[in-house]
């Protein structure tokens, strides 16, 4: 909700890596795109960069925790799963710059809890690795009677519940962040 004093907000800045490997930025209507070709870099700060697309890989798994589960231990945690991710050859992004929760609906990130919990009660011990941009192109593919039919599976409803309370409590911990940076409250209440 935004009020006179309090502009919406947009997105600035997005960045996207292309199936030919360019990373792409974009910046908003009127403004031209900027691409790099990282396989045209200089040769002397390859590992640099190299090490800040680690660090960068690596800081982003724990950017998923917050409130209670935001300690050092489970950040530690994520980040060896990161590690252990890397050394096995698996590189994926915990969300991609296009396809952040922001721009994915509720139902559409519910599609990819209900997958994974699904996957993981019929193949106990295996990881799955379907993708939260994948599942919610798959669900935003569904024609509106499919869509209806799945809403209706108790396990979709748990993992759509699941989903909005982690939303909501995400935003109630920027909330608390706001009020405790705000000096004063004008207020009449």
């Amino acid at each position: 909700m935004t009020t006179e004093n309090t502009p919406e907000k947009t997105r600035q800045m997005s960045m996207t890596v292309l199936d030919d490997g360019v990373i792409r930025a974009e910046f908003g209507p009127g403004l031209d795109p900027l691409s790099i070709d990282p396989s045209k870099l200089p040769e002397d700060i390859l590992p640099q960069a190299v090490a800040e697309g680690i660090r960068s890989f690596l800081r982003a798994r724990g950017s998923k925790l917050s409130g209670d589960t935001r300690t050092p231990a489970a950040l530690r945690a994520v980040v060896a799963e990161g590690i252990d991710d890397l050394l096995a050859g698996k590189w994926f992004t915990p969300r991609a710059a296009s396809t952040s929760t922001a721009d994915i609906t509720a139902d559409a990130e519910a599609a990819h809890v209900y997958r994974k919990t699904r996957f993981a009660e019929t193949n106990p011990g295996e990881e799955y690795t379907g993708t939260l941009a994948a599942d919610a192109a798959a669900y935003k593919a569904l024609d509106e009677g499919k869509q209806k039919k799945l809403k209706a599976v108790p396990r979709f409803q748990v993992a759509l519940a699941t989903v909005k309370a982690a939303r909501m409590a995400a935003k109630a911990a920027k909330l608390e962040k706001k009020v405790a940076a705000t000096e004063t409250e004008d207020s009449d209440f």
